[in-house]
């Protein structure tokens, strides 16, 4: 009860203008290490194949988290892809202590990082499940456009190496090698819908594929965002305000794979 009405504070602060004086609970809202596990599961699951029909392109991504409940949560950023190899680099946001997440995911290796802004730490990830384009059932009668694309909804079905399947209404793009600019899940564990846009026939660089040699290393994925839980509440008191971490991110023509990255052009 005392959680629900600290939270309930938080909004009526909000409401009349004070952003100086923010709770943990509020603070707590889509922070990196809440939408972080959600949106990995997504794009290291049975989609991301369906992301991979194109290669060498850049485009803005949005990810819809639970879009078949009540309370529905949007997570968005810049996603590249080249060679079958895909990089998301969620957008910063000043309610977010816990700094921005990116993800490095290899589809034909099911292996990848993901790392932290705040941290500047990278872990490792390693897929356990294989998947594998099953049936795919174009409607020709529904053709429509999307952000200036010409698109065909189509029902995808994929097949993991575990037996499972996974079925998706996906728009894809006629002119685009049938790139997926919409992907909602119709059957499967992810209750995650994707967005492509404003995408860019720009390769990107090799660096960008590959995390950074200073960032700190964590042994898993939850190692890093026990990490994050831990620093969030106990760096900061409840009436602290929140300023982005500063440094090498902050620093033109830096290597970063956050900011100013010059492999990167947003």
């Amino acid at each position: 009860m005392k959680r629900q009405l600290l939270g309930f504070a938080a909004l009526l602060l909000l409401a009349g203008g004070c952003a100086h004086s923010r709770s943990r609970e509020e603070l707590a809202v889509d922070n990196a290490w809440q939408v972080a596990p959600p949106v990995i599961a997504a794009l290291t699951g049975p989609a991301a194949l369906l992301l991979t029909n194109l290669d060498g392109w850049q485009g803005r991504l949005t990810l819809t988290l639970n879009p078949e409940a009540g309370h529905v949560r949007q997570v968005s950023g810049q996603l590249t892809e080249s060679k079958g190899r895909l990089y998301f680099e969620s957008d910063s946001g000043e309610k977010n202590r816990s700094g921005r997440f990116a993800l490095i995911w290899d589809t034909g290796r099911n292996q990848g990082w993901v790392m932290s802004e705040a941290l500047q730490g990278v872990a490792p990830l390693n897929g356990t499940n294989w998947y594998s384009l099953a049936r795919r059932e174009p409607d020709a009668s529904t053709t429509d456009k999307q952000d200036g694309h010409p698109v065909q909804n189509t029902l995808v079905t994929l097949l993991g190496s575990d037996g499972k399947s996974w079925q998706y209404q996906v728009a894809q793009a006629a002119d685009l090698a049938q790139l997926a600019l919409q992907i909602h899940p119709l059957a499967g564990p992810e209750p995650v819908s994707l967005a492509l846009s404003n995408i860019r026939l720009t390769p990107p660089a090799e660096t960008l594929f590959v995390p950074p040699d200073d960032f700190s290393k964590y042994s898993s994925e939850a190692a890093l965002l026990d990490e994050l839980i831990t620093r969030q509440r106990s760096v900061f008191n409840d009436n602290d305000e929140y300023h982005p971490p500063k440094g090498a991110l902050d620093q033109p023509g830096s290597e970063s794979h956050f900011q100013n990255n010059p492999a990167y052009t947003r």
